[in-house]
């Protein structure tokens, strides 16, 4: 009866240590060749990460490409670029050639070498909303962090146990290919 007990806890335990092998390795993603520095979260993979600057979704992206689209076609401007810094945020760059054909209602941001760089309010909001957005991603993604660190923290008793068996075990394998190794043979009994 109490070896089928200890029998059933293992299978429990088993059990448990296979649903929190499939949720790590759900959660958890390879570093992939776009993020090599950092791992990156999301709501269904967790993946811890590093990354300077928000990086705007594809729809803003699309934004701002239409954005500097809109303003070059606006201004006569071909060389105008919407552009990011991590100390300046979004910006409209335009080259000295050019300063005379920027439109009236652009804001001056900051003067470079090779030109002048301005935003718009237009840019503003998107810059607040692009900024938002990252922020909101990231506390989603440290939220399922904790829980992903909370169910493995519910493990640890479970974990420990296996990683004894496991030691065990390999000491045991090293002892018998050493025996074999010197033509010892187990017992017979």
């Amino acid at each position: 009866m109490a070896a089928t007990a200890a029998r059933s806890r293992r299978c429990g335990s088993a059990h448990r240590s296979a649903r929190l092998r499939e949720l790590l390795a759900h959660a958890l993603a390879r570093r992939t060749a776009q993020r090599p520095a950092g791992w990156k979260l999301h709501p269904r993979r967790l993946r811890p990460r590093a990354r300077p600057a928000p990086q705007p979704d594809d729809r803003q992206q699309d934004w701002l490409a239409e954005l500097e689209r809109k303003e070059q076609e606006r201004s006569g401007i071909r060389s105008l670029k919407v552009r990011f810094t991590s100390v300046f945020g979004y910006y409209i760059e335009v080259t000295k050639a050019n300063l005379a054909n920027v439109p009236s209602d652009y804001i001056r941001k900051q003067t470079t070498v090779g030109g002048e760089r301005y935003v718009t309010e237009e840019l503003k909001l998107k810059e607040k909303e692009i900024f938002s957005a990252e922020e909101k991603s990231l506390a989603r993604e440290l939220e399922l962090f904790g829980q992903l660190v909370a169910s493995v923290l519910a493990e640890a008793a479970t974990l420990t146990r296996t990683a004894e068996a496991l030691a065990e075990l390999d000491v045991l394998a090293g002892w018998a290919v050493a025996g074999a190794r010197v033509g010892l043979l187990p017992a017979r009994t």
